[in-house]
C-alpha cells in the first residue's frame, strides 16, 4: 500500500466512528438519561443511517485507493462502534418497576439488538 492509501483508510475508519456519533447520543446520554423501553428502543434508530453512511464513505474511499482496506476499515470502526453502544445500553439506568421487554426495570436492562433497531427504524409496533 502506498503511503496515500494507508492515510486515507484511517481517515476513513476514523469517520466512521465519527458518523455513529452523529447519529446517535454519547455513552454518558445512554446510560444516564433513558427512562423507557421506547426510549432504549429508539437509541438504535442512528444504526442505519450511520451504516449507510460509512458504506458509502468505504466505497468511495475504496475505489479512490483501488483497495479494499477503507470497506475493511469502516467495518471494524462500525462493529466497534456498534458494541460500544450496545455496552452503553444494556447499562443503561431504567428506572426499577419501568416495564420493559424482560421484565420491569431494576436499574439495568439487556435489550435484543435486532428487535430494538427495528423498532427504532420502522416505528413502534402496537
Amino acid at each position: 500500500m502506498t503511503s496515500e492509501q494507508i492515510g486515507l483508510t484511517i481517515l476513513v475508519g476514523a469517520e466512521a466512528a465519527h458518523a455513529f456519533s452523529a447519529f446517535m447520543p454519547s455513552y454518558f446520554t445512554i446510560t444516564t438519561f433513558p427512562r423507557n423501553q421506547s426510549d432504549l428502543d429508539n437509541l438504535r434508530s442512528g444504526y442505519a443511517p450511520a451504516f449507510l453512511f460509512n458504506g458509502v464513505l468505504g466505497v468511495a474511499a475504496a475505489t479512490l485507493t483501488k483497495s479494499i482496506a477503507p470497506i475493511i476499515a469502516v467495518g471494524l470502526a462500525s462493529l466497534g462502534m456498534v458494541w460500544l453502544y450496545e455496552r452503553a445500553i444494556k447499562r443503561a439506568n431504567i428506572p426499577t418497576g419501568t416495564p420493559t421487554t424482560t421484565g420491569t426495570g431494576n436499574g439495568h436492562y439487556n435489550p435484543n439488538l435486532s428487535s430494538g433497531l427495528l423498532t427504532g427504524v420502522m416505528g413502534q409496533s402496537d
